[in-house]
């Protein structure tokens, strides 16, 4: 959370107009971003099949709770960030798969020196390389120790670095072997405290997707 101080400190920008313009429009990415909160958040009823329409995008209604008479659709889905206004350093960042996917691609691009993006190398090292003594990088998630139940499967190495949403969205990047995954669903739609079928369903869909990729390494 306090990333968002820290970048709006630094370049004088909200969070969200920094990021549009520094990173996902050089990159040619179109549907990533914030969406900023109305004040109020109007409690209209949803559409017949739970979405709600965004600026001409459709996004997977998430738990209902947050707003009286619907589920949240295209909001935010986190307490802190809906206090924050929808725009926060640890959620409320909207997107296709493509683009989510593209912007990974981009990270693995500037880890191996083309700089020919916005972002540099030095940069998306420092954020990809795990602390001495610390099981994550700095903004990113790393595969657990067990490899039955980590959330990577079999098949990302050790050196993998990626992102778990709360809302059930991730993705996973090895640094040893270029592989990318994304996942993208609204598992809180039904209520947030079945934890276990997006636990178990995570590394299953990760290893088919590695083993239809030809990455077939177990670690």
């Amino acid at each position: 959370m306090l990333l968002k101080a820290v970048v709006e400190g630094v370049s004088g920008e909200s969070l969200d107009r920094f990021c549009r313009e520094a990173i996902y429009q050089p990159l040619g990415l179109k549907t990533l971003g914030f969406i900023p909160l109305p004040r109020p958040v109007q409690p209209v009823p949803a559409t017949k099949n739970q979405k709600l329409k965004t600026k001409n995008r459709f996004y997977a209604a998430t738990e209902p709770g947050l707003i009286p008479g619907r589920p949240p659709a295209g909001e935010v889905h986190d307490e802190n960030a809906w206090a924050a206004g929808g725009v926060a350093g640890h959620a409320g960042l909207f997107g296709s798969g493509l683009e989510v996917f593209q912007l990974v691609a981009s990270l693995w691009q500037a880890y191996g020196g083309d700089e020919t993006g916005p972002l540099t190398a030095a940069a998306v090292r420092h954020f990809l390389t795990v602390p001495p003594g610390a099981d994550r990088a700095c903004g990113f998630d790393t595969p657990g120790p067990d490899p039955v139940a980590r959330a990577a499967g079999r098949y990302f190495s050790p050196r993998s670095v990626g992102h778990l949403g709360f809302t059930g969205t991730s993705f996973w990047l090895d640094l040893e072997t270029g592989q990318m995954v994304v996942l993208l669903t609204n598992r809180v739609h039904l209520g947030r405290d079945d934890k276990t079928r997006i636990a178990a369903f995570r590394p299953r869909f990760h290893e088919a997707a590695s083993l239809a990729l030809g990455f077939n390494r177990p670690y």
